[in-house]
């Protein structure tokens, strides 16, 4: 199975200058999967993600101001969330995220129709312990 990791993170030089850091790792089984990887980030993956894809993020970046207010919007939920998730440890300590957690896991949620399936069809392969498997703790693998 085909596995592999991209992101970039953007690292200020200095007030006018950011450079881009990209990271792409895989884990192919075999040597073969190792040449196959080389080769398709050769001719394909580094075009499609680190130049194209990167300029298209271009075109919104280049322009961006950081002496206005920042606008969010609501595909920015994420950020915000981690914001105020990193904003709370920093005033309650490292061991908020314990208990929130622990929220989390004790909370009913409602299930959307596609966990419903998705748990379904798990039940329907022999998984027992669905809504812990769901849940992320435990890894289906612990035959």
């Amino acid at each position: 199975m085909r596995t592999h990791m991209y992101t970039r993170m953007c690292v200020p030089i200095d007030a006018e200058t950011t450079r881009i850091v990209y990271y792409h790792t895989t884990r192919p089984g075999s040597l073969l999967g190792r040449i196959y990887e080389w080769v398709q980030y050769l001719l394909w993956h580094n075009w499609v993600m680190n130049i194209q894809f990167s300029n298209q993020d271009a075109k919104i970046m280049v322009p961006q101001r950081y002496d206005t207010p920042e606008k969010l919007s609501g595909t920015d939920a994420e950020i915000i969330q981690w914001r105020k998730l990193l904003q709370r440890v920093a005033m309650e300590g490292r061991g908020v995220l314990k208990d929130l957690q622990a929220e989390h896991l004790a909370k009913e949620m409602d299930t959307t129709v596609a966990e419903g399936f998705a748990a379904d069809q798990l039940q329907a392969q022999g998984l027992e312990d669905v809504s812990e498997f769901l849940a992320g703790t435990t890894s289906g693998d612990d035959d």
